[in-house]
């Protein structure tokens, strides 16, 4: 089980099927709700003082607030991109959109269709973002926006939403206002304006997909209120303990970036995330052999030193740097890669072609010896040789190998039965003969 590139906690994993059971039953609400007509209402307003308000973007605008109907769950945004092109099919729009392809994703995970998820704009049809609550056009369109809400009447609020440059400070609408990342609302339930809203905090996913790209947590963070939505609104919520651990956690990483003014356009700022990521990672992986310890010895072990978000953290970043930087030649991230490699097989086992998986181990630590085995395989096979002495890296092809390792950790804790087999990606056949030391001693580490 997996959405927004990485696997979801195994954790979750029974709740999330449950709520998929609980909406695959869901019938059709029976009260209408004319909340999309206040859009055109806008549109046409704005058209009256002069603004350029197209007919296309306020069909996909009342698309994405659909379904017409009362109750439900709400997700709240701030405004519409600034250059997107209306112009073209729906299905195409979403596409070109990162925070509109994970909402959709999400979704999908949660067995339901995207346009059952009503979706506003707190300004729409504003793409300015230094905003003015004395500016005729930000009012009406906020207005809107809180008249919106009063008509749909949803259930649950999700809400990413919050107002640049401290505008609106008095508008009743401050009371939807997300919250900092990783921190819940004061109350499960908020009073607005004669409705009794539950509200859910959630990252923006713009944060996550666009100026966060390499951090698994955030994704994970939005998975898990996305749960939280949908187990209010069937009335099924429990919180657990981890799902605090995994809040604070998130907290304390969006502070990094802030305060370290990080950049993931700058290649030498996700270099050095990178190496970091594997200096952290490569003395966990080196001591991972649980040998007769019990699946919850297991369970505590890893989730303690948090392997899955690491390796979903590489995963992360390297498909960013093969999708930012390919036109160079990211030669230090080779290096650390290579290093990372040599360092972990040294520790773990002296030769490539001897790794032994204990057949006396208990199930679980077993099939985690079993995940390591193929990580190692899969790694291997990344390196192609490239001359003389020489070999090179394919890092989408490192990607899906710390992904794989990630997933088949989630997978291994989890107790599903379609998960008892052990997923083998890379096999003795396809390995060469030699040992992977001796090959990698070709990169002059």
């Amino acid at each position: 089980m997996y959405v927004l590139g990485i696997p979801v906690d195994h954790r979750l994993r029974d709740v999330i099927r449950g709520l998929m059971k609980l909406n695959d039953a869901l019938g059709s609400p029976s009260t209408s709700s004319n909340h999309t007509e206040r859009l055109r209402q806008l549109a046409q307003s704005m058209r009256n003082r002069g603004w350029s308000v197209s007919e296309d973007e306020v069909d996909f605008a009342c698309y994405l607030a659909e379904p017409a109907v009362q109750g439900g769950i709400v997700v709240l945004l701030t405004q519409p991109p600034k250059y997107q092109d209306y112009n073209i099919p729906t299905d195409d729009i979403v596409g070109e959109c990162k925070t509109l392809l994970a909402l959709r994703e999400l979704a999908r995970l949660f067995g339901v269709p995207f346009d059952s998820l009503s979706i506003f704009d707190a300004y729409p049809f504003i793409v300015e973002t230094k905003l003015d609550d004395d500016n005729v056009d930000h009012v009406e369109s906020h207005t809107t926006f809180h008249e919106m809400i009063l008509e749909k009447r949803p259930m649950v609020v999700l809400s990413a939403w919050t107002s640049p440059y401290k505008t609106f400070e008095g508008h009743e609408t401050k009371l939807l206002r997300k919250k900092a990342t990783g921190a819940m609302f004061f109350s499960p339930t908020t009073p607005y304006c004669g409705l009794t809203l539950s509200m859910v905090n959630m990252p923006h996913p713009s944060y996550y997909m666009n100026h966060t790209p390499t951090e698994s947590c955030f994704r994970q963070l939005q998975i898990l209120e996305f749960a939280q939505a949908y187990g209010r609104w069937w009335g099924t919520w429990q919180e657990e303990a981890w799902m605090a651990d995994l809040r604070q956690r998130c907290r304390a990483r969006a502070k990094f970036p802030f305060d370290n003014r990080c950049d993931s356009s700058d290649e030498a700022y996700i270099t050095k995330r990178f190496t970091q990521t594997l200096n952290q990672l490569e003395p966990l992986l080196a001591k991972v052999h649980y040998g007769s310890s019990t699946k919850t010895q297991v369970e505590d072990d890893l989730s303690k030193d948090n392997i899955s978000e690491l390796c979903s953290n590489a995963s992360l970043i390297l498909r960013h740097i093969e999708a930012e930087f390919r036109d160079t030649e990211s030669v230090d991230c080779a290096q650390a890669s290579a290093e990372f490699l040599c360092s972990w097989y040294k520790r773990k086992w002296c030769c490539f072609d001897e790794m032994p998986v204990s057949p006396e181990s208990l199930p679980l630590a077993r099939r985690i010896e079993f995940c390591l085995v193929a990580f190692a395989k899969e790694m291997n096979l990344t390196w192609t040789p490239a001359g003389d002495d020489a070999y090179e890296v394919d890092f989408d092809a490192q990607a899906t190998a710390f992904f794989h390792l990630a997933s088949g950790i989630e997978d291994a804790m989890d107790d599903a039965p379609s998960n008892i087999r052990v997923q083998h990606f890379a096999t003795s056949m396809d390995v060469a003969t030699v040992s992977l030391m001796e090959r990698l001693a070709g990169l002059g580490i």
